[in-house]
């Protein structure tokens, strides 16, 4: 007998242990009525129990409702009794849906820039450029108490201004900014900051050890001695490699070839190259390298080119 002389929130009530003594007694005069009435009051609370003690698993109501309904259709007509079955996966699916966002907001991008510079666009809509090797790691949606990532390597940084969230950087120096441009470079055991535009506060382990720098200046982190120092600097070139333009005022050859190297990811080879301390003075935007070379081998007399993947001087 499954008709019910009662509201099924009763029911629901007796199962979770809530409900009056009156309830209680209805409950167990409709119980002492019919031995499939205590059978499926048992299944529907065996059911209830392990939604509740397993809210990590991954939630699927259709099949759940399938399995409560195949057990128990038979006895009963499940459109009457639907109410109950969902009072006890409502916790459950509150709580799958809990994990899942927080699961998806948890998750965390990685972007490696393997054999070239590679621009990323963060969620703020802030721009990471990378420099070849560089990595950064972040979630996939910050959080308002702060925008943090992770680096590894050589990045400049446009950020998108926010007083409310400020923008972290997790490098071998803590770097926190609201909104402003920057680069930071890696170079073995030295890592340097320069701002561009802005201000930016650099830190290493402790408040105590904190710099806070302007445009035209920069942080220098040495590692092996664990300080930050502070300084100005000129170099028109320090962002070549991201925008392939080059000012070269009374710079030697030597100098020259070395920036070209860092900013075309090339090596030179110095074996037959002679004039080194030469200056050069002139400015390149948007060439090519073997279109650079090319003007440089007219006006110096020069015989450079690019082989193996490499500069060489002929």
């Amino acid at each position: 007998m499954c008709e019910l002389p009662f509201k099924s929130e009763i029911l629901i009530r007796y199962i979770k242990n809530i409900s009056n003594e009156q309830e209680k007694q209805l409950i167990e005069d409709w119980l002492a009525q019919d031995k499939k009435n205590t059978l499926y009051l048992k299944q529907l609370t065996y059911f209830c129990k392990r939604m509740g003690e397993q809210p990590t698993l991954k939630l699927d109501s259709a099949v759940a409702w399938e399995k409560v309904a195949h057990r128990l259709s038979s006895r009963c007509n499940m459109k009457r009794y639907s109410i109950l079955i969902a009072a006890c996966m409502l916790p459950l699916i509150i709580i799958g849906s809990l994990l899942y966002t927080s699961n998806r907001a948890e998750k965390m991008i990685e972007v490696v820039a393997h054999q070239k510079m590679k621009e990323v666009i963060l969620p703020d809509q802030s721009v990471v450029t990378l420099y070849k090797g560089a990595s950064i790691k972040y979630k996939s949606e910050f959080v308002k108490e702060e925008r943090l990532i992770h680096l590894n390597g050589t990045a400049y940084f446009d950020i998108k201004r926010d007083t409310i969230s400020p923008f972290v950087i997790s490098a071998k120096v803590n770097v926190k900014v609201l909104g402003t441009e920057f680069l930071i470079q890696e170079d073995n055991n030295n890592t340097d900051v320069f701002v561009t535009d802005g201000v930016v506060e650099v830190s290493k382990l402790s408040k105590a050890n904190t710099i806070i720098i302007y445009k035209g200046e920069k942080v220098h982190f040495d590692e092996k001695s664990n300080l930050l120092s502070k300084d100005k600097y000129n170099n028109p070139n320090l962002l070549s490699w991201m925008t392939k333009e080059f000012i070269f005022t009374e710079t030697t050859l030597k100098n020259v070839l070395d920036q070209l190297s860092y900013s075309y990811n090339i090596n030179v080879d110095y074996s037959n190259c002679k004039d080194l301390k030469s200056k050069v003075t002139a400015t390149f935007k948007h060439m090519e390298l073997q279109d650079i070379l090319y003007e440089l081998n007219l006006a110096m007399d020069l015989k450079l080119k690019v082989r193996d993947n490499r500069i060489v001087c002929d």
